[in-house]
C-alpha cells in the first residue's frame, strides 16, 4: 500500500514537472553565418608583440550585409591571459572618417579576460551595414599583453584615445578572428571558406583585391547569395607545421568552426614544396605526399557535408628558393590535381597566371616582383578563371 501511495505520488510530481516544463517559456536562439574571417597565426620578429595601455585599430570588410552581429576574439595560440576593457566597432567613410562607435559587451560588461587557448564572443549588438563595407574595430588593453591572433596591419594609440585613419599602421596582432552576422531567412546560401597560404591572404595586393575577396564580389549578384571566408595564412604548409599550424592541423578551427560553411577552396602546397627544396630528390614522392595531404582534407570536409574544390600551384621559376626537384613536383601535383579524383572540383589558377612561353614561370606583368606572389593583375586573372557556375544554384 505504502509503495503503491508513493508510485502515485511520484506520477503525480512528473506529470507536474512535464506541464511546467510544457508552459516554460522558448527563446529564438539566432542562426549566425560568417561575414568576415581572419585565421589567427603566430607573429614574426619585428611585428608588434606586445600592447600597455593602448587602443588597437583593426580594419576589415564586411563580406555581406548586416544588421546584428557578434564578434569572435581569440586567443587560442595565446600562453597567457589576454585581458581587453573596451571594444567598440564602427563604420569608416569613404574620405577615412570614422562613424558612431557601436560599443560591443560580454555577458552586459564593457571587457573580459581570456584564457590561453580559448574564444570569446560578445554579446550580439545592432550594426546595419551594406555588403563590402570598411569597418573598425577597436579593442583597448589596460595592461601589458601579447596576444597571438592575426598577423594585422594595426593602428595603435596610447591610452583609450581611438587610432585615426591618418594613424600610421604596423604589422601586428589583431584578436578579432571574425565577425559574424545573425542569418537571414533565405532559401538558399552558400559560405565559401579559401584555405591557403600568403597567395590566399592576399600578398603582393593592394587592399581588398586579394582573389578571395574578389570572389567575393563576383558572387554577390548570384540568386543564391554567397560569403567568402579567407583562412589564408602567410607561409603556411599543407603538410607540416611552420610558423602557423599546418593546413591539416588547423583545418578543424579554421574551416568547421566557420558558421555555415558550405564550401572550401584549397590552394596550398608551395610552402611544402620550397621548405624541402634543398634536401629532397624524389619529385613524385614528393607530389604523392601533398596528394595524400590533400586527400585527408577532402575526407574531413565530406564528413562535415563540405564540398571541396582544389586550386593548382602557381608557378614559382625564378624566385629566391627553386630548384629541379620543386619545379618538378609542382608540375606532378598540379597534373593529379587536373586528373580529377582528388577534389570534387578544380580551378586551374596555374594556367590563370603562367607565362604560355614558359609555363614553370608567372607572367611577368602579374607578379609583384619576387615571381612568387601575384600583383593585383594576376589575382585579378586567379578569380577570373573560377567559373561562376561552380558556385551557382544551392548548396548541396
Amino acid at each position: 500500500m505504502m509503495a503503491t501511495g508513493y508510485l502515485k505520488l511520484g506520477m503525480l510530481a512528473l506529470m507536474g514537472a512535464s506541464s511546467a516544463l510544457a508552459a516554460a517559456p522558448t527563446t529564438t536562439v539566432p542562426a549566425w553565418i560568417a561575414s568576415t574571417t581572419f585565421a589567427p597565426a603566430k607573429p614574426r620578429a619585428g611585428e608588434l608583440l606586445r600592447y600597455d595601455n593602448q587602443s588597437v585599430r583593426q580594419d576589415v570588410r564586411g563580406q555581406t550585409a548586416t544588421t546584428r552581429i557578434r564578434l569572435r576574439l581569440t586567443n587560442e595560440y595565446g600562453t597567457a591571459p589576454v585581458t581587453l576593457d573596451r571594444i567598440e566597432i564602427r563604420r569608416i567613410a569613404a574620405d577615412g572618417a570614422l562613424g558612431p562607435a557601436s560599443p560591443a559587451t560580454f555577458g552586459g560588461e564593457p571587457g573580459t579576460t581570456i584564457e590561453p587557448g580559448a574564444v570569446a564572443y560578445t554579446d550580439m549588438l545592432a550594426f546595419p551595414a551594406p555588403a563590402f563595407s570598411d569597418i573598425a574595430i577597436i579593442v583597448h588593453y589596460p595592461g601589458e599583453t601579447e596576444p597571438v591572433a592575426h598577423r594585422f596591419l594595426v593602428r595603435v594609440a596610447d591610452g583609450t584615445t581611438t587610432p585615426t585613419s591618418a594613424t600610421k599602421p604596423a604589422r601586428g596582432a589583431a584578436i578579432v578572428s571574425a565577425i559574424e552576422t545573425e542569418a537571414p531567412p533565405q532559401q538558399c546560401r552558400r559560405v565559401i571558406v579559401t584555405l591557403g597560404d600568403s597567395i590566399t591572404e592576399g600578398a603582393g595586393s593592394t587592399p581588398g583585391n586579394d582573389w578571395p575577396s574578389r570572389l567575393g564580389r563576383a558572387l554577390a549578384g548570384q540568386s543564391c547569395p554567397s560569403i567568402v571566408a579567407n583562412a589564408g595564412i602567410s607561409g603556411n604548409r599543407v603538410l607540416t607545421s611552420g610558423g602557423s599550424p599546418s593546413m591539416i592541423a588547423r583545418f578543424d578551427h579554421d574551416v568547421l568552426a566557420v558558421p555555415g560553411v558550405t564550401d572550401l577552396i584549397v590552394l596550398g602546397g608551395i610552402n611544402d614544396v620550397r621548405a624541402v627544396e634543398e634536401k629532397a630528390d624524389d619529385p613524385a614522392a614528393g607530389a604523392a605526399l601533398m596528394i595524400a595531404g590533400y586527400r585527408q582534407i577532402v575526407a574531413r570536409a565530406h564528413a562535415h557535408g563540405i564540398r571541396v574544390i582544389g586550386g593548382t600551384v602557381l608557378p614559382y621559376k625564378g624566385t629566391a628558393r627553386q630548384g629541379a626537384y620543386g619545379l618538378a613536383a609542382v608540375d606532378q601535383i598540379n597534373a593529379a590535381i587536373r586528373s580529377g579524383g582528388v577534389f570534387d572540383a578544380v580551378i586551374d589558377f596555374n594556367r590563370a597566371v603562367a607565362d604560355p612561353a614558359d609555363p614553370q614561370r608567372m607572367r611577368e606583368t602579374m607578379q609583384k616582383g619576387d615571381w612568387l606572389h601575384p600583383n593585383d593583375a594576376g589575382y585579378e586573372a586567379m578569380t577570373t578563371a573560377i567559373p561562376p557556375a561552380l558556385f551557382s544554384g544551392e548548396a548541396r
